[in-house]
């Protein structure tokens, strides 16, 4: 490019320099109450004016550079472009504030608020039925198997031998029978009827509830009282009482029908030989097998006996029971029995329902001749609670060690 050339370029640019709009001055702000303030309306009649701008430039003619043919080129200077009008200054409006005090509360919210759980899928806990079907999503769900009853089942047979070793070592002639609940089997050792003394006293309670229920016999106040002392306490006086009641006023007549009550419910070993009017006459005794007072609790542990409402009164007598030197004597202190006891000179019976740790069961013990006391049913009955629970026993002996 020649040295005209540019000279009139920089000619040209200082001239739009020149040319450029230049915004109008404010007047001077007055001080006013400690601050500056302008004049009323000067920044809007400041702003209304039109910007002075210089007149067109002239023209001015740069030389050409030669060029081998055609005339010499005439440069014209463009006319200065007025500056553009600039956007108006964004102003915050109040509203805008409680929008971003808004979002802000939410973020907060979202960042404080706690996780929401995890979701697990338990096996064993989808139903389905005809109006629902499930798609696992590829998740491999099934039904949970059914966890085992965490017991021991003992098999009775085998407690047989410690069991007769026992009895043979102790005095007078002894019968026992047990019933695994659990399973139904039977044990019975020695089993010929005996004399039953207190024991009899279950089936003049079966007697009693069978003759009321029927509504040949009235219900009373004394009535009931004598049918708990007879059970709970086993009291001899409720026990006649009861027996003269159920005879219509007749002490033998009741003996008689009690007798009665016990054959028709295939107790055949069971009653009274009739000979005297108290229990302590030498020419009356009452009589009974382990095997069937084994039934009877049996069928009050089935809510069988005469009828569920007679099986349920009675056990809960049983439950009561206020001697328990026996059976319950030899069973550890937090397993729970129903008991009814029957003792005579040298007779030490006792028949028990036991809620056992592993199974429930019934244990019946007859002796006769065993001027021992009371103290070895106990030892037995302890005997036969460790056969039938040696998980437990063993876990009750490392503890007590």
């Amino acid at each position: 490019m020649s040295r005209s050339r540019k000279k009139a370029k920089k000619q040209l640019k200082k001239q739009n320099r020149k040319a450029a709009a230049q915004r109008p001055s404010l007047p001077h702000a007055k001080r006013k109450g400690g601050r500056y303030v302008y004049p009323a309306g000067a920044y809007r009649a400041a702003m209304s004016e039109a910007p002075a701008l210089h007149s067109t430039p002239p023209v001015i003619a740069v030389p050409a550079e030669p060029e081998p043919a055609g005339p010499a080129q005439i440069i014209e200077a463009a006319a200065p472009v007025a500056e553009a009008e600039r956007p108006a200054a964004f102003t915050a409006q109040p509203w805008m504030y409680g929008l971003v005090l808004c979002g802000f509360a939410l973020l907060a919210f979202n960042m404080m608020r706690p996780a929401a759980p995890m979701r697990r899928f338990v096996e064993g806990a989808i139903k389905l039925n005809a109006d629902s079907s499930l798609h696992d999503s590829g998740l491999n769900l099934q039904a949970a198997e059914p966890v085992p009853e965490l017991s021991v089942q003992v098999d009775l047979q085998p407690l047989k031998e410690p069991i007769e070793s026992y009895i043979a070592s102790a005095e007078g002639d002894w019968a026992v029978y047990i019933r695994n609940l659990s399973t139904d089997e039977t044990l019975v050792i020695n089993d010929h009827p005996m004399p039953s003394a207190s024991l009899i006293k279950l089936y003049t309670a079966g007697c009693y509830f069978e003759e009321t229920e029927a509504g040949r016999l009235e219900v009373s106040e004394q009535s009931e009282t004598d049918l708990q002392h007879m059970i709970s306490w086993s009291d001899n006086n409720a026990w006649e009482d009861l027996e003269t009641l159920i005879g219509h006023g007749n002490y033998n007549e009741g003996l008689s029908m009690v007798t009665a009550f016990a054959n028709h419910h295939g107790f055949a070993n069971t009653g009274r030989l009739i000979g005297g009017e108290s229990i302590y006459s030498a020419n009356a005794d009452n009589t009974t097998t382990v095997s069937e007072t084994g039934e009877l609790l049996n069928q009050i542990y089935q809510g069988e006996f005469v009828s569920e409402a007679a099986s349920q009164k009675l056990l809960e007598l049983m439950k009561n029971q206020q001697i328990t030197t026996k059976i319950p004597a030899g069973l550890p202190e937090d397993v729970q029995s129903a008991n009814k006891t029957g003792e005579l000179s040298g007779i030490e019976n006792d028949a028990a329902i036991v809620w056992g740790k592993n199974s429930d069961y019934i244990l019946v013990i007859m002796s006769n001749g065993n001027y021992a006391g009371t103290q070895p049913v106990a030892d037995l009955s302890a005997l036969i609670y460790g056969l039938l629970n040696p998980a437990v026993t063993e876990e009750s002996n490392e503890n007590n060690e």
